[in-house]
């Protein structure tokens, strides 16, 4: 991956790219910046020990992707940190998903949000229905995925575009259809498959690399972290194949509840794109 500066001409852009391309340096993810090649690094790091308060009570919490394993646990989760109002949104939302019972029972209401994350219209209409049915909107989660599984070989723009969808243009329509709001938070889970890579996961990588990025560039005062995960084991949308393939390269599941205390360690933190995983660095096949 090559990250190119935005202010300079096709021609300056051409010539760092050639430059960049001919390193032969094993580097295989750069940024040229003010003239200086610059290479990423994996550091480690201790998040906030003792997180502080980052949910609160009389605001709604979003939740996209909300019915889906890992959505269902972070509604869960914001119940039981305190949250009075969270809305779980997604294409199939049910109004009588037992999830919403777990969530009730955890003293928090729950709201249902039929609408699919990539369709801005469709979004925003579906976020003003909502502002009139609850508190103001504090904190959106977007945790909507698509997992399509095919070498660079075989690929086409069709499971191309499926797959980035959701998280690409996913927060994309979020983020305009929240500029209004005035946010304490926006979560975006991305993956470790954008900073290690997996095979068969080209596509995948590269939406988890934009939600990175979209971090990392994020305007003053607006936080969001983008949380490069490895594996949850609530991740169902990745099949027992799948996962056992993640096992083979060195990644292990975290923990459903560990994964959710590192989230909010996150959101007390200041790192814009934190990497919470179970590696194996001696078996580790990127």
């Amino acid at each position: 991956m090559i990250d190119l500066p935005l202010a300079a001409d096709f021609k300056a852009l051409a010539a760092m790219l050639a430059a960049a391309l001919d390193a032969r340096d094993g580097e295989d993810q750069v940024a040229i910046r003010q003239g200086q090649r610059l290479a990423a690094r994996i550091e480690h790091a201790e998040p906030p020990a003792l997180p502080l308060p980052v949910v609160r009570a009389g605001v709604t919490y979003l939740v996209t992707g909300g019915f889906g394993g890992v959505g269902q646990l972070v509604g869960k989760w914001l119940a039981e940190q305190g949250a009075s109002d969270i809305a779980l949104l997604g294409r199939t939302a049910r109004a009588d998903h037992p999830v919403l019972r777990d969530i009730e029972a955890r003293g928090a209401r729950v709201h249902v949000v039929a609408a699919d994350v990539a369709d801005e219209a469709a979004l925003t209409v579906a976020l003003q229905r909502l502002a009139g049915q609850a508190p103001p909107l504090a904190g959106i989660l977007h945790a909507a995925a698509e997992f399509g599984i095919s070498p660079i070989v075989e690929a086409d723009r069709t499971g191309a575009a499926t797959v980035l969808r959701p998280k690409l243009d996913g927060v994309l329509a979020l983020e305009r259809a929240t500029a209004g709001h005035s946010l304490d938070f926006m979560v975006l889970f991305s993956s470790t498959t954008a900073l290690l890579g997996a095979f068969g996961y080209a596509a995948y990588a590269a939406a988890n690399a934009f939600l990175d990025a979209t971090a990392e560039t994020a305007a003053p005062g607006r936080k969001i972290v983008a949380i490069r995960w490895g594996t949850w084991e609530a991740m169902r949308l990745a099949s027992e194949l799948q996962q056992g393939a993640y096992r083979e390269a060195g990644l292990q599941p975290l923990p459903n509840a560990q994964a959710l205390q590192l989230m909010g360690r996150a959101l007390a933190g200041t790192a814009a794109t934190p990497i919470f995983a179970k590696i194996d660095w001696s078996r580790l096949k990127p």
